[in-house]
Order: C-alpha cells, then structure tokens, then sequence
C-alpha cells in the first residue's frame, strides 16, 4: 500500500511540475525514510493493540447470557 500512495504521488507531482514547466527532483532518501517511518508505527500501532484484541476476543469475554 505505501507503494501506491508513493507512486501516486511521485505521478502527480510529475504532473503538476510539467504544468508549470519545472524539473521534477525528488529526494528518495526522505521518501524512504518516511515510508520506513510510516512502516514503524503501523507495526508499533499495532503490535501495541493486539494483547487488548486478544483479551476482548477470548471465548469468556465473547460469551453474552
């Protein structure tokens, strides 16, 4: 998915910098550091939530009488 989102924006800029007539530079070192970074609390997010989906999720926890 952040290939997508990288891709896609990377395309329109292209498009917009054609439009105005500019060179396209674009810095993949910070591009990949903010996809890394995006990575990193995706997986810290969720690696943090799921003792409390596990919890919730348990067979006593599901039952209703």
């Amino acid at each position: 998915m952040t290939v997508v989102a990288i891709v896609t924006g990377v395309g329109i800029a292209a498009l917009a910098t054609r439009l105005l007539t500019n060179p396209l530079v674009v810095d993949w070192a910070g591009v990949g550091a903010l996809a890394g970074a995006a990575v990193a609390v995706v997986l810290v997010v969720t690696a943090s939530a799921f003792p409390a989906v596990r919890s919730a999720a348990r067979l006593e926890s599901l039952r209703t009488e």
